[in-house]
């Protein structure tokens, strides 16, 4: 996944960002979201212990 912006031909966003520096941005906050749910869930069960 990172041979096409290592070759410098890779096209960015309106923002500026390569394909590939977008779906790891995505992919951080997806998996941010996720670990900050489960810890909430933990919590939750520590609570009622």
């Amino acid at each position: 996944m990172t041979d096409d912006t290592k070759n410098g031909d890779a096209k960015q966003s309106k923002i500026g960002l390569t394909s590939e520096k977008l779906i790891r941005h995505r992919a951080r906050k997806l998996i941010q979201k996720a670990i900050g749910m489960d810890v909430v869930e933990l919590l939750a069960a520590f609570r009622c212990v």
